[in-house]
């Protein structure tokens, strides 16, 4: 983050192009992230279902 803040701060003709590319690349970030925390959620669920399918068997 401090890399992409020096780089609007020192550049003084950023295109519109280098907006996209950043926008784009915050996105996919964002984007894994709530992919891995969904994954780990779906585990959690799971292993609950499981642990709940045991106490009633």
């Amino acid at each position: 983050m401090a890399k992409i803040k020096n780089f609007l701060k020192e550049e003084s003709g950023v295109s519109s192009v280098e907006y996209v590319i950043m926008a784009a690349l915050a996105t996919v970030l964002v984007l894994a992230g709530i992919e891995t925390f969904c994954a780990s959620l779906s585990g959690l669920y799971a292993a609950l279902g499981d642990s709940f399918q045991e106490l009633i068997s």
